[in-house]
């Protein structure tokens, strides 16, 4: 891989095939489960997902090398078991379609789908918006498909892809390997699943395999799952697809946060497999939990999302953890609205808000008990800003130092009036978008240890805070815009649905004229992680191109120790030439340790040149200049591979500023 060789007009087909990865096995699925086709469309990706990591974790077992055919084979019997399943629901019976129940004040004749070919000219021009909306960002800010954000987490997520691209072997259970040979915990590697078989299925590196999977992710997985989302709860008509579709490119928050902070790829994928898994589990719970549209039918909903969940999780716990508070929200909703539905009869009333009190209670004791200490301490305590910056930071959507976007909150505003007052079945969606907006303005002006019995599922982490709480703000944003919509189509005061489509195609147009789609604030944001100033560079495009040219001086096998804190560990990235050790994360007690401090003493230290030869570290790369978040404590634990050029065991073997190599050619013992 070498920087700025490949143009995104280039990396078309790579998006092109990541896109097709990601839907085709999803879709076709779920229509054997006769999902309709808009909710296939929706919750293909989580469908996808879950089966290429099912099929990744078998081929590994088996000893089969993961390529196209291994593909093929998954989804090919991923297709005849969904047909079967279907087909004997079917013939069982079980696929009435979900009654809506009287009196149900979220229902109203305006929920009955919308013309067919409308509704799709509505999906098309609504995917169409979001991908060139996520593509201006995008293709601005990184330049070139190979070119990344400059994070403490990148390495480790370009360096997980390539180990599974380099081993064929995309088993979620081997995933942490790069770490360490022969290591097998589980870790939630589904992103890097999907970079890695994308990067096989079309022989792209895997940086413009990962930067395709990440625009394909942002622009099209994220707003098909909350445009079927919307429609299930808002009602399956054209303009609450084309809101919803605008609404889920327009904050900062997500999808373009963690596009460069941290950088939070595998929490970028799960949050957008989201909406669609919420989706499947609000038609499986359609008759406890009535809403305008289930996106399916009951049994289909139980299916997809008993097969979806275990792909939510694996993609990120922070997606499973919002997923679960999302529906906390909505089982909480539906219990008080029974409660008030049944206030003539008390005792029924108040049985179910004891019950929903208790489960509240046990909830909270949970989070106290099994809560990891590393995920409770991560991040140092204390505030980030003053309070009133950071209120106005929640309140007008401006996470860490992101622009604020004051229109969208009065949208916001408006979508949670009208969902409170005339849709109170979808009360928990403002519900829940205050509650994740008090948790991160709890983070980011308090951050003491009280606060942290709330936070800490999201690491104490502003940013991935901000990431939670923007599946419902969309929601209440596209309630803003139908309402508005429905607004002006009233006081035309003429009948059907073209009135109401054609008002909010309006007030959409309108907002994005004044707005320019944020996009400028989008770009502002990503702008400092990808080009960063020297300090905070972990690898420039320069550096880069200089590890590329020393890798050829570095036989096949040999493994090359390098201060992880300089950029040196992105020899693997750049060559797959292996590198000790892999990540900054990744200086484990033992060998790796003693070869840092010590390696410049191999040719008189037996202890150190027998470390080096387990390790089978024959090279070593020196230069370059520390990130600034090392400090002077972290470097120093390299001392020994940043003092090789005053050792006598090894020779100069090449020069490409900033970085030299040196070869191991005397070593203690022999």
């Amino acid at each position: 891989m070498t920087p700025g060789t490949t143009s995104w007009l280039e990396a078309a087909p790579v998006v092109l095939a990541a896109t097709l990865l990601l839907f085709v096995p999803g879709v076709v699925t779920a229509r054997l489960l006769r999902v309709p086709w808009g909710a296939s469309v929706g919750v293909a990706p989580a469908l996808s997902t879950s089966v290429l990591v099912a099929g990744g974790v078998v081929a590994a077992r088996a000893g089969i090398a993961w390529g196209a055919l291994p593909v093929v084979v998954t989804v090919a019997v991923t297709w005849l078991l969904a047909a079967v399943v279907g087909y004997a629901v079917v013939r069982a019976g079980r696929s009435r379609a979900t009654p809506v129940r009287d009196g149900d004040s979220s229902v109203d004749v305006q929920s009955r789908p919308a013309a067919p070919w409308l509704m799709v000219l509505a999906w098309v021009g609504g995917l169409a918006f979001a991908l060139a909306s996520v593509v201006l960002v995008i293709t601005a800010v990184a330049g070139t498909p190979d070119h990344f954000p400059q994070h403490p987490d990148t390495i480790f997520h370009l360096a997980e892809a390539r180990w599974m691209s380099d081993n064929r072997d995309v088993s979620v259970l081997h995933s942490y390997r790069v770490m360490e040979a022969g290591r097998t915990n589980v870790y939630p590697a589904d992103f890097h699943v999907v970079t890695a078989t994308t990067s096989l299925l079309t022989g792209a590196n895997v940086v413009v395999a990962t930067q395709s999977a990440v625009l394909a992710m942002s622009a099209l997985v994220w707003p098909a799952g909350v445009i079927v989302l919307a429609c299930a709860l808002f009602g399956r008509r054209a303009e609450v697809v084309a809101a919803s579709a605008v609404a889920s490119v327009l904050f900062t928050a997500f999808p373009y946060t963690v596009m460069g902070f941290g950088v939070l790829w595998p929490n970028l994928f799960g949050q957008s497999l989201l909406p669609g898994v919420l989706a499947a589990a609000l038609a499986a719970g359609a008759r406890l939990v009535p809403h305008r549209a289930p996106a399916m039918r009951p049994w289909a909903g139980v299916v997809v999302t008993l097969v979806t969940v275990p792909g939510l999780t694996l993609a990120h716990p922070n997606a499973l953890v919002t997923f679960l508070v999302l529906v906390a929200f909505i089982v909480a909703t539906r219990v008080l609205r029974f409660a008030w539905d049944e206030r003539r009869r008390p005792l029924r009333g108040l049985g179910a808000i004891g019950a929903l009190v208790v489960l509240a209670a046990l909830a909270a004791y949970a989070t106290v008990v099994v809560r990891p200490a590393g995920m409770f301490a991560t991040g140092a305590p204390g505030p980030e800003k003053a309070l009133r910056g950071a209120v106005l930071d929640t309140v007008y959507f401006g996470p860490r130092h992101a622009p604020q976007l004051q229109l969208l909150t009065v949208v916001v505003v408006i979508g949670a009036l009208s969902l409170l007052w005339r849709h109170r079945a979808c009360a928990w969606i403002p519900l829940s978008c205050l509650a994740f907006g008090a948790l991160y303005l709890l983070n980011v002006a308090v951050d003491e240890r009280w606060t942290r019995d709330f936070t800490w599922p999201w690491y104490n982490n502003a940013i991935r805070l901000a990431v939670a709480g923007s599946l419902p703000a969309v929601l209440t944003a596209t309630a803003g815009f139908v309402a508005v919509g429905a607004l002006l189509a009233r006081l035309v005061r003429r009948a059907g649905p073209w009135p109401r489509v054609v008002a909010t195609g309006l007030v959409l147009l309108v907002f994005l004229v004044v707005t320019r789609a944020y996009v400028y604030p989008h770009r502002a944001f990503l702008q400092p992680y990808y080009h960063p100033n020297t300090a905070h560079s972990w690898a420039s495009d320069q550096e880069l191109r200089s590890l590329r040219e020393l890798s050829g001086h570095i036989p096949d096998g040999a493994v090359t120790a390098a201060n992880a804190w300089n950029g040196g560990t992105y020899l693997y990235v750049v060559s797959g030439k292996p590198v000790m050790p892999p990540t900054e994360k990744a200086l484990f007690a033992g060998d790796r340790k003693l070869l840092a401090a010590k390696l410049n003493q191999a040719g008189t230290s037996p202890e150190v040149c027998a470390a080096a030869r387990r390790q089978r570290v024959e090279y070593a790369i020196v230069g370059g200049q520390p990130f600034a978040w090392a400090g002077a404590k972290r470097v120093a634990l390299y001392a020994g591979i940043d003092k090789v050029p005053s050792s006598s065991a090894f020779r100069l073997v090449a020069e490409a500023p900033p970085y030299r190599l040196y070869q191991l050619t005397s070593c203690a013992g022999g």
